[in-house]
């Protein structure tokens, strides 16, 4: 958990200004945002990406991405009354409206870019969630106002989480808090299969749903690292078999797992549970809890393991014991790309040429993205889907697919194939690396400096710049292998076809684009390059974004059309140019070997 003055400092760092992050509600509804979308975690890149809170937000606090939906937020600390559950969201409804007709008066410039472009990104740009965080607890009269207004004004998802559910957040994420005690019913007593220091039982979804309702803010699922993963499909297929066939939901449901010190099993057709909490499952007992059609006369049972740490144990290796089962049971679902590509040779011999190089650095080959290697600085650090966009966008020269198309690469045979199917020098990747980590630096930077810039200094080409800068890495770099490629020495490698595009000719270059080892030490002036570079992609979407009917840079930036058409050949053009060329030549000639 981060605590309020880390929240205060990594708003500083992401450039937002004192009396933004010092107001209550920005904070209350910053702290919601990272234990609900960040379980805790989240960094001053997504502070900083997601803040809009300030006058001409058009009620929105705080926006991002999460699982292909934009989640548009607004957090209040006082008392909810009627008129403010759909005041709250028909604000931002007819923000979004505006937005889409052009209406832009007394709307935030970058708030409206910043929409436009995650908008941009989604593959299905109008799955977008309205959320309101209350810092009190709903009363009764509102909730059924709230759902009398979700049901009739559903053009998006919306969403209320109050003081109830944000306490249940905080004791989710909390790894130390469990369940002191509570009692669950089973069907049988002689009907229980044991197995050393665990026991599997059918228990009653009506005793479930009490355990439920009496602890869900005291840690009932504080070790279930997936928390509750549903969506409307899911939760309304296990709805639907606990409304018309209960009987059959043994049969269609996993069942849940519960970790815990010690069970007793009593004579009652019970089981007293001690210090515990739910494992897996939160989603199977969420629905219960919820739903209507569980009580006593229609009660079903469902399948349970509960798992008591061995006495043998400390304190601390019994919490490490179930820590473990409880990452086990969690990471079987769901299955990405990723996770199946983890034991691929081609991903094994990659990590493994990386960590051997003379330039060695640690590449991520499967989740939970962790670094094992402690030797290394973070920036000698990166997971392979990212690597593979570096090679698609920098030496396959197809940025706009490598923004587009991150999980196809590795799910995508052809493309997998064709990106990590090569016969590469691994120094070659160290360089993308530190070009890629060098080039974030100065994003941040950049992101820091509009944050904390006056609205009224907030030109639109000023807008336009940033968002060049924040979407348009693999763009960026891209064009710095192109630039290379007129000056340095190409070589061809066994490579397989394109498989977007087989005319399109790959840059491998014979010799490293960098003379140093360190990030630390690469020339400053990559820095103005960068700007240039940038300025430069900006002027070029000024001048072709209302011939092509765009709305923001993400949409030009994810099109490789637009790369080929538009961005390489003026860059082309520019580097061949007597005079407005020089400034290009003369500071890549200062920053990378050209041999």
């Amino acid at each position: 958990m981060i605590s309020e003055e880390l929240l205060k400092h990594m708003c500083d760092e992401a450039g937002i200004p004192s009396g933004i992050y010092n107001n209550d509600r920005f904070l209350f509804t910053l702290k919601q945002v990272n234990n609900f979308y960040y379980d805790g975690q989240i960094t001053v890149e997504a502070i900083g990406d997601g803040f809009v809170d300030s006058r001409g937000d058009g009620g929105i606090d705080f926006m991002l991405i999460k699982n292909e939906q934009l989640l548009l937020i607004q957090g209040k600390t006082g008392n909810l009354q009627k008129e403010d559950i759909s005041g709250v969201f028909e604000k931002i409804k007819l923000t979004i409206s505006k937005i889409e007709s052009n209406d832009l008066l007394n709307l935030k410039k970058d708030m409206v870019s910043n929409f436009l472009n995650m908008r941009g990104n989604l593959q299905e740009p109008s799955n977008i969630k309205l959320v309101l965080f209350s810092k009190m607890a709903i009363r009764n009269d509102l909730i059924a106002e709230f759902e009398s207004y979700r049901k009739y004004n559903n053009k998006y998802e919306i969403e209320i989480f109050d003081e109830n559910d944000i306490e249940e957040r905080i004791a989710e994420l909390d790894p130390n808090k469990k369940v002191e005690h509570g009692i669950i019913k089973i069907d049988k007593k002689d009907n229980i299969l044991h197995y050393d220091h665990g026991i599997i039982a059918n228990i009653s979804a009506s005793s479930l749903k009490t355990l439920c309702v009496q602890n869900s803010k005291r840690g009932l699922f504080s070790y279930n690292l997936r928390g509750k993963v549903s969506g409307p499909k899911v939760d309304n297929n296990i709805e639907l078999t606990i409304e018309s066939e209960p009987y059959e939901f043994w049969y269609r449901n996993n069942g849940i797992t519960i970790g815990c010190e010690n069970y007793t099993i009593l004579s009652n057709n019970t089981i007293e549970l001690k210090q515990f909490s739910i494992i897996n499952g939160a989603q199977t007992t969420t629905n219960i809890m919820n739903s209507d059609n569980v009580t006593l006369d229609r009660d079903f049972y469902l399948v349970c393991k509960i798992i008591k740490t061995p006495d043998n144990l400390n304190m601390e290796q019994a919490k490490n014991y179930l820590q473990k089962i409880s990452i086990a049971s969690n990471s079987q679902k769901p299955i990405t790309a990723q996770d199946i590509r983890a034991n691929d040779n081609l991903q094994i011999l990659l990590r493994q040429r990386a960590l051997t190089n003379n330039l060695p650095f640690e590449i991520a080959i499967k989740r939970p993205i962790q670094y094992e290697v402690k030797k290394f600085e973070q920036w000698r650090q990166i997971d392979n889907s990212v690597l593979g966009q570096l090679i698609l966008s920098c030496i396959c020269q197809t940025p706009g697919l490598a923004k587009s198309s991150k999980s196809k690469i590795l799910d995508d045979e052809k493309l997998y194939q064709y990106v990590y199917n090569r016969d590469y020098d691994t120094s070659h990747y160290f360089d993308l690396v530190m070009l890629y980590k060098k080039f974030n630096e100065y994003k941040n930077e950049q992101r820091k400096m509009i944050n904390s810039m006056p609205e009224e200094d907030k030109n639109e080409e000023t807008i336009n710049q940033f968002y060049i800068c924040k979407e348009g890495i693999f763009c960026v770099l891209a064009i710095i292998y192109k630039i290379l490629s007129l000056k340095k020495t190409t070589k061809k490698i066994n490579a397989l076809p394109n498989p977007i595009d087989e005319t399109k000719e790959e840059i491998n270059f014979a010799n490293r684009i960098f003379d140093v080892q360190d990030i630390d030490t690469i020339n400053s002036n990559i820095n103005e390059l960068f700007s240039y570079i940038i300025e430069t992609i900006s002027s070029i979407y000024n001048s072709v974004h209302v011939e092509l009917g765009l709305s923001n840079q993400a949409y030009f930036l994810k099109n490789n059309t637009n790369y080929d058409k538009y961005v390489v050949s003026k860059f082309v053009e520019l580097y061949h140019q007597k005079y407005n060329g020089q400034v290009m030549r003369a500071l890549i000639k200062d920053i990378f070997n050209l041999n």
